[in-house]
């Protein structure tokens, strides 16, 4: 396997890695600030002339101050690293090379080759006889065409050697601890004889160990810098929200009511606006100091591990100082203050506030309606409906379950939860994912061989698991207990395939089958009972309820169905003739939640079959739920195929 040095430059440095974020042209004498980031002389130059400050330049990335001492741009350090690279460019990009022997000898002769140890380009001819002086017998040459396709860019940049910069005729071949700069040998026995000094080899191979080490820290913060980021769009989002619902709900209450007390519902939705404006702004701030950060944090990394991975020895001697300084500062950087939303910001309306204690007495019912709503709904309780009991939906947290471990971004299938610990079948990366309640990857479990898994439900130690046409059982170690063929292989691109469910504990039901069958599984893969249950076939998914009840999605007809055991129907769920259930599930209240993904939906029934909510997980930044299931605690999770997952608290009132 090739080694990092030898893969070509084009394919391992980004395309604007060699050019200028001032005049977007490829670098003309680099100069690097202590920000690490880099720009043109003449363009740095323009900044000097026309800053604020005077020999001072503030950097047009990240807005950091630089000053310099002379008040010139040679104060700065040159990006040898960039010039290297830029150098081996050229070299490639070059067309019309000539031959550097025939130049001297007054002829001009187009090259064909070049000499890696001198540099030479080389015509045919003199390519034949540059082997013949004894100086030169052991050089070697490579082909033009194979230096432009970048087999040689290493060999490239060795050409390119950075001198001493005291004596221009000396490679540096030391470095001085003391004085912290690359020197010759004769800089070793002139100037720092006394000094601390370290062969070049040394040096580099203590300074890259110390950038890693930092680098690690720096992608920890980074790490941390991305959560608080999205904590903050999180807030912001609920913010925006808690405005829309507040706003439509002053504006809904406020629709029928004569044009006298127009001026009065103006103030109430302004009292409003005026509440959640300061929010806004503090989340707004949150967000863009937690993007400066970051990307500050990933300019800074992302030049440290290219000068660890292509920087050259001379070239970290360098600049490590440079970019230890900075990373050390982006290690510190402080956290995002994530203040939290205080109930405050939607206040409490009164009469006093909105001025309607002036209307005339026969608004007087009316207006105390209205502040009674606009209490309960600014401070987020469901409104109440007389006749069916009220259930409400609230977003307590959110995270994703895709992982270090895997290989492509997860596509799921399937999710339940079990003593606090949800599985996912993952379908992209052939796993079983066991994961905590708050986001934490446990373990995972695969077969060894193509693996594909969809449905997934587990009973006591054990997990089953749907592949294709096969059924999977695996012991709590993750080792396969049972396997077997159930019936023929589904056709390919389906949503899902064989339907899954623990069946009271007992063992496993499968749905889905030819002819309406159901079957029942124990738990050493033994067939107990084969049903014949009539469907509306496809069936999408399978649940069994608490009574031991099956809850199945029917696609045929776009209906949710709660039977017993004999096909009888106990209960009926539709919405539309359009809708189509995911998902199922029953929580502890006998309630039937169900997912409809195409919609973005979850739609909850009472143990009649009453449609009584019908939630939309968009405003909640979730799209396409596929399948939902409920912790111990009575907490909903609901998953989309990308592994998102959101973590809802049901409430449920009765009617007053």
């Amino acid at each position: 396997m090739a080694s990092k040095q030898d893969i070509p430059l084009t394919t391992t440095i980004r395309d604007d890695f060699l050019t200028c974020k001032i005049c977007f042209s490829i670098y003309e004498h680099p100069k690097i600030l202590p920000c690490v980031h880099t720009y043109c002389t003449p363009c740095l130059e323009k900044l000097l002339k026309t800053s604020d400050k005077p020999g001072s330049i503030s950097c047009p990335e990240c807005r950091e101050c630089v000053n310099l001492p002379h008040r010139t741009v040679s104060d700065l350090k040159t990006n040898f690293l960039i010039n290297s690279l830029i150098e081996v460019l050229k070299v490639k990009t070059n067309k019309d090379v000539k031959c550097t022997t025939c130049t001297l000898r007054g002829k001009t002769s187009p090259a064909k080759s070049r000499c890696l140890d001198c540099g030479d380009c080389l015509c045919p001819s003199c390519s034949d006889g540059h082997n013949a002086s004894s100086t030169t017998w052991n050089h070697k040459k490579v082909l033009l065409q194979d230096i432009r396709r970048g087999s040689y860019d290493k060999e490239l940049r060795n050409l390119l050697r950075l001198t001493c910069s005291q004596h221009k005729d000396k490679e540096i071949e030391y470095f001085c601890d003391t004085c912290h700069t690359p020197i010759c040998l004769a800089c070793v026995l002139l100037v720092h004889r006394d000094h601390k000094c370290l062969t070049a080899i040394e040096a580099v191979t203590a300074q890259k160990d110390r950038l890693a080490n930092h680098a690690i820290k720096v992608k920890e913060t980074l790490h941390r810098l991305k959560n608080e980021k999205k904590m903050a769009c999180e807030k912001l989002a609920r913010v925006n929200k808690l405005q829309t619902q507040a706003n439509a709900n002053i504006e809904k209450q406020i629709e029928g009511i004569i044009a006298q007390i127009e001026r009065h519902r103006q103030q109430a939705l302004q009292l409003v606006e005026d509440r959640i404006e300061e929010t806004l702004k503090q989340c707004n701030s949150q967000v863009d100091k937690a993007n400066l950060k970051i990307t500050l944090a990933k300019g800074c990394l992302e030049f440290c591990e290219t000068m660890i991975e292509q920087g050259k020895d001379e070239e970290v001697l360098y600049l490590e100082e440079t970019i230890t300084k900075r990373l050390q500062q982006l290690e510190e950087l402080p956290a995002v203050d994530l203040k939290p939303i205080a109930r405050e910001v939607f206040p409490d309306i009164t009469e006093q506030m909105c001025g309607i204690q002036d209307l005339e007495s026969l608004l007087r019912t009316q207006v105390d309606s209205l502040l009674d709503t606009f209490h309960s709904n600014l401070q987020f309780t469901p409104e109440t409906t007389k006749t069916q009991e009220n259930v409400s939906i609230q977003l307590l947290r959110t995270f994703n379950t895709e992982y270090d471990a895997d290989d492509v971004c997860p596509v799921v299938k399937g999710m339940t939860i079990t003593n606090n610990t949800i599985l996912l079948s993952d379908n992209a990366n052939g796993k079983i994912k066991y994961i905590s309640t708050g986001g934490i990857l446990q373990k995972y479990i695969t077969t060894g061989e193509t693996f594909s898994p969809h449905a997934v439900a587990v009973c006591k130690d054990v997990t089953g698991a749907i592949h294709e046409n096969v059924l999977y059982m695996f012991n709590k170690k993750g080792k396969i207990v049972y396997r077997n063929v159930i019936a023929a292989k589904p056709a390919t691109g389906l949503h899902f395939t064989f339907a899954l469910a623990n069946y009271k504990n007992e063992g496993f039901i499968v749905g889905n089958l030819p002819d309406n069958h159901f079957r029942i599984y124990a738990l050493d893969g033994t067939l107990q009972t084969r049903l014949l249950v009539p469907i509306a076939f496809p069936l999408a998914n399978l649940s069994v309820s608490k009574s031991g009840h099956l809850v199945t999605c029917e696609w045929g007809d776009n209906c949710v169905r709660v039977r017993n055991l004999q096909g009888k129907k106990l209960t009926q769920c539709e919405v539309s003739s359009t809708w189509k259930a995911n998902a199922a599930d029953e929580d502890r209240n006998g309630f039937i939640y169900v997912v409809n993904s195409f919609e973005s939906t979850v739609s909850v029934f009472d143990k009649d079959g009453t449609h009584l909510l019908q939630h939309f997980t968009k405003p909640d930044g979730f799209r396409k739920p596929v399948n939902l299931a409920f912790d111990d605690e009575g907490l909903m999770y609901l998953v989309n195929s990308s592994g998102n997952i959101n973590v809802y608290k049901i409430s449920i009132g009765t009617s007053t």
